[in-house]
């Protein structure tokens, strides 16, 4: 290229012009030479070169206009290029510029700046082809809204990230954007510079030179140039601003964007003029390759928005890649952790021959390895010098530099990309931010397709799965129009899904309970609500015997568009209520009739279970009983209908009530013994149990549930045929401990349901629970009967103990008052004989004592068998003590007695009859003064006990034998010359009344230990 002379954008347009028709030609034959340019099938030659003729009119109107591009802009958004796509534009104008520089170049014309006007066109056509791109995808393409705000989300994420400063300014001159390398090459946080002007962050001589450049952005003008960062410290941070315009929807100018790179290192390394040169040359470089960036980074965001197909997403961005930067290879890989490897998706350039898409490299091989497993990009200007790097065939040796990124959505590593370069050093800082952008943005385009595919997938596996539920199940709209209806709801209705599908539900089923108005109300609700809405046990009348009832489930959706859908699943529960209802009959029966007595009562609540039910209860049984005492077989009850009418009635009552067992035994105690026309004919079947043949006979003699049908000749006896009317029936015998006790015979005369072998086992368990029942019955009748038996028996014992306790206190009151009266009688009979004043006078006072002795005997006798109430009030027990011990002082010092006493001072309140209670100390005390006649120590001890007191008195005397002191206790029982013998039993009945206790120690020779437990409190009379 000519240097040294710069060709004016007028001269420029004017040689276009001039050589129009030339350049048209040489364009129009190039694209045809080149297979990615060829025009479409449908676009006839004359049409695609009339669009060749205008796109080109169009670049030399804005080469007229170098400075406002507005024309241009709206040249293209009015559709002026409507037969190329954005990329098509972008690819032809470069042929057309090649075109234009060979034509300069074959004709030794003058060049300079031709390039960079070019340059700058295509940058804008780019830029607005790609605006006009996204207006009619924003605008035809509202469902991918969510996708684009997400691709706007991660852009601003790549912003933060980005190695370069960014801000945007609005027409004021206000920064509205301030990324996180900003805030670090100013010193400021951006909250304390957002909305501020840019004064704040430049110096004063930058503010003129970034003001100018503002006003050429106005005019629609990018442009790159160096000012100085007014640091928050002070400082002044040499920078280099590359800006371009902001434009809104409708083209209007709102602002400005720039990218600012910290160049204040660079400013200290630029030793000489030579290296300065070198490092603007780079610069522009980096610039020109930042645009290129940008470009594949809009590419890759059409990508996300056009295509969902991974693999083709791959491919164009390699080829992009490969395309705008002209690297020796570049390739892409996705990690498969499965089988630790790293496999080729797309890839292109030199190595292509060489390199296959499925090719596979291990995890910890190679540069690509390496990146694939650390998550961290790696950047080598000399593989000679990275110990990652291999070479994985001959060929690969040209490589000298080689830079590969990571491709991570989150912490998620899912592939690398790759560039190869035969220079040294060709990769800077720059290569390694915008692939890595890159890297960023292809993954969430990747994430996006992987999502759509994934959600395509899991409509199409909901569809499976809703197909595969064995439940009828309904999609419907807010119209009620039906959606979606699985194989399941089709049978269930006899429908097929053209009937039904897209089709108004009320229409095709006007019996539905959602067209109800419970159903509607239900179904709105659904619509509003997202909380799921159960209608629980819905019946649904059905033809004669098949009552149906069912669960209906309903939750809200959303249909892809996001309108609401509502999901209904309808689940039959007439099985799972039936067998709940036999098993809640058969558990409460286990239970009830355990205690039911009455035989007739038992039988009916048994048989009524049998039949209750309308698919899987049985519709007549008959129960039998064994007689052992003449061998037979005899009937006993039968439950069930007589006629089809009277079994639908029944029925389809209890499929609406469901009778517990308590209601059962309600009706028949309501009903009495009524009996019904098919248990007056039970009631007269007698069958031999020796019968050889009958399956009645055999089922007992067999312990063997059998089942009659048809087409067997069994033998049934002519009573049971009359009773039955049929030979399909099931009989189990009713077994307990071992022993057969009967049987029940049930049958399904009038809806013909077959008796299956899941029914026969359930009468079965039934028939075990009915047997153990009636043993029980059984039971209960034989023990009442013992115990009526052992009550009489009781009373027997009872009188019987009651004359021999009279007969022998009659005995010891007789022969306690014999000897008295004896003496009585003698000497009054003395005293008439005798004149004697004297011995008068001691035959009147042994009289005396006598008729004393029997009155002390008749008071003991009464206070031992009369009641005598408790008069309680609080006592103290000391003072009582010291009474008892003054009535007995005069005996005390005769017998010369030591007495002892030891009073605990914190003993607890007693609530005693005083009287009571001193008649019984005193009754001890004299008792233990008689065992000491030749003296000795008597010790009287209280003491408190964790709920009472504790009495103690304690003698030295003669004790007592063992072998009477369990007679002690025992009315009349004595051992002294004189004395009733009740003064301990009245004692011992004493303290009983007062809720407490008496014991007795005692050993021959040495004394004995009376101890006395009262409770601390005692209710106050």
């Amino acid at each position: 290229m000519a240097t040294s002379v710069e060709t004016p954008a007028g001269s420029f347009s004017a040689w276009l012009k001039t050589h129009q028709s030339n350049l048209l030609t040489d364009w129009g034959l190039q694209i045809q030479q080149t297979p990615e340019l060829r025009p479409r099938e449908d676009l006839q030659d004359h049409s695609f070169t009339h669009a060749l003729e205008d796109f080109f009119a169009l670049i030399l109107q804005q080469i007229r206009l170098p400075n406002d591009y507005r024309p241009f802009r709206n040249a293209i958004s009015e559709g002026s290029l409507d037969a190329f796509t954005p990329d098509a534009a972008c690819r032809l104008f470069l042929v057309l510029k090649r075109v234009i520089l060979d034509q300069l170049s074959a004709n030794s014309e003058e060049e300079e700046g031709v390039g960079d006007i070019l340059d700058e066109i295509l940058l804008r056509l780019a830029q607005f082809m790609h605006e006009t791109r996204y207006q009619e995808i924003r605008e035809e393409e509202n469902e991918r809204a969510q996708a684009l705000s997400g691709t706007r989300r991660q852009l601003n994420s790549l912003l933060e990230t980005m190695n370069e400063g960014f801000t945007a300014l609005d027409n004021e001159e206000h920064i509205t954007i301030f990324n996180q390398q900003m805030e670090q090459i100013t010193g400021y946080d951006r909250d304390e510079v957002l909305d501020q002007s840019i004064s704040k962050i430049y110096t004063p001589e930058s503010l003129k030179i970034i003001r100018s450049e503002l006003e050429k952005r106005r005019q629609g003008q990018s442009s790159s140039y160096e000012a100085h960062i007014a640091h928050k410290d002070g400082q002044s941070i040499p920078v280099r601003i590359s800006g371009a315009p902001l434009y809104d929807n409708q083209s209007f100018h709102i602002g400005s964007f720039a990218v600012i790179t910290d160049i204040s290192i660079q400013a200290q390394v630029q030793e000489t003029l030579q290296k300065r040169n070198q490092e603007i040359a780079r610069l522009l470089s980096d610039e020109r390759k930042r645009t290129a960036h940008f470009a594949i980074i809009n590419q890759v965001a059409q990508l996300a928005l056009t295509t969902l197909d991974p693999d083709e997403i791959f491919r164009r961005v390699v080829h992009a890649i490969q395309e705008n930067f002209g690297y020796y290879h570049t390739s892409l890989f996705l990690v498969d952790k499965s089988a630790n490897q790293m496999v080729l998706h797309a890839r292109t350039g030199v190595y292509e021959p060489f390199f296959h898409e499925g090719y596979c490299q291990q995890m910890d091989q190679g540069i690509v390895g390496s990146v694939g497993t650390t998550g961290d990009p790696l950047l080598a200007n000399d593989v000679s010098k990275e110990p990652h790097h291999i070479f994985a065939f001959p060929e690969e040796e040209a490589t000298r530099a080689e830079l590969c990124v990571p491709i991570k959505i989150g912490t998620q590593i899912i592939g690398v990309l790759d560039v190869q370069s035969q220079q040294h050093g060709i990769f800077g800082e720059n290569d390694l931010a915008a692939l890595q952008i890159l890297a960023d943005q292809l993954a969430w385009a990747i994430h996006n397709a992987r999502l759509f595919q994934e959600t395509r997938k899991l409509k199409e596996f909901n569809e499976q799965v809703l197909q595969t539920i064995p439940l009828p199940i309904l999609l419907l709209d807010q119209d009620l129009q039906v959606v979606f209806a699985n194989q399941r709801y089709l049978n269930y209705h006899n429908l097929t899904s053209e009937q039904i599908i897209g089709h108004a539900l009320p229409e095709v089923r006007p019996s539905s309970h959602l067209v109800t108005e419970e159903g509607r109300q239900a179904l709105q609700q659904a619509f509003k609500n997202p909380a799921p809405i159960l209608l629980d046990r819905v019946s649904l009348q059905t033809e004669m015997y098949k009552n149906r009832v069912v669960n209906i489930r309903l939750s809200q959706q959303a249909a892809t568009d996001g309108s609401p859908l509502v999901l209904v699943v309808i689940e039959d529960i007439t099985e799972s209520l039936e067998k709940a209802y036999e098993s809640s009959l058969l558990h409460r029966l286990s239970q009830t009739m355990q205690g039911i007595l009455d035989l007739d009562r038992l039988l009916y609540a048994a048989l009524t279970c049998v039949t209750a039910g309308t698919a899987l209860g049985f519709n007549r049984a008959i129960l039998f009983l064994v007689n052992k005492t003449d061998g037979t077989l005899e009937g006993k009850m039968g439950v069930g209908p007589s006629s089809p009418e009277e079994a639908t009635q029944i029925w389809r009552e209890l499929a609406s009530k469901n009778p517990t067992l308590d209601d059962i035994l309600e009706e028949y105690d309501r009903r009495g013994s009524t009996q019904s026309p098919l248990d007056q004919v039970a009631r007269q079947i007698r069958i031999p149990l020796d019968e050889p043949d009958d399956i009645l006979a055999r089922s007992i003699r067999e312990r063997q549930t059998l089942k009659a049908v048809e087409e067997e000749a069994l033998h049934i006896s002519p009573a049971l045929w009359a009773a039955l009317g049929s030979r399909h029936f099931v009989v189990t015998p009713l077994v307990a401990h071992d022993q057969v006790v009967g049987a029940i015979v049930a049958d399904n005369l009038y809806s013909s349901a077959p008796i299956t072998d899941d029914s026969v086992d359930r009468l079965v368990a039934f028939a075990s629970h009915v047997a153990l029942a009636l043993e029980n019955a059984e039971l209960y009748r034989r023990l009442e009967e013992k115990v009526q038996e052992l009550e009489r028996t009781q009373e027997e014992l009872v009188q019987a103990e009651r004359l021999s306790v009279i007969g022998e206190m009659s005995a010891r009151i007789a022969h306690e008052i014999r000897n008295p009266m004896t003496t009585i009688g003698g000497f009054a009979r003395s005293i008439l004989k005798s004149s004697d004043p004297d011995r008068i006078q001691t035959a009147g006072r042994i009289i005396v004592e006598e008729v004393e002795r029997l009155e002390n005997l008749l008071n003991d006798t009464l206070d031992f068998t009369r009641p005598n109430p408790l008069h309680r009030s609080p006592i103290e027990l000391e003072a009582i003590l010291d009474d008892i011990r003054q009535m007995l002082k005069k005996d005390i010092q005769n017998q010369a007695i030591s007495y002892t006493q030891h009073i605990h001072p914190d003993l607890p309140s007693l609530n005693l009859d005083a009287a009571q209670f001193k008649q019984v100390l005193l009754n001890l005390f004299q008792n233990a003064l008689q065992a000491m006649a030749e003296g000795g120590t008597l010790t009287v001890s209280a003491q408190p006990l964790p709920e009472g007191v504790e009495i103690r008195i304690q003698d030295t005397g003669e004790g007592i034998a063992p072998e009477h002191l369990e007679e002690i206790f025992s009315p009349f029982f004595t051992t002294k010359t004189y004395g009733t013998g009740l003064g301990l039993p009245i004692s011992k009945k004493i303290i009983e009344d007062h809720q407490g206790c008496i014991l007795f120690e005692s050993e021959p020779g040495k004394g004995t230990t009376v101890s006395i437990h009262l409770p601390s409190e005692g209710p106050a009379s």
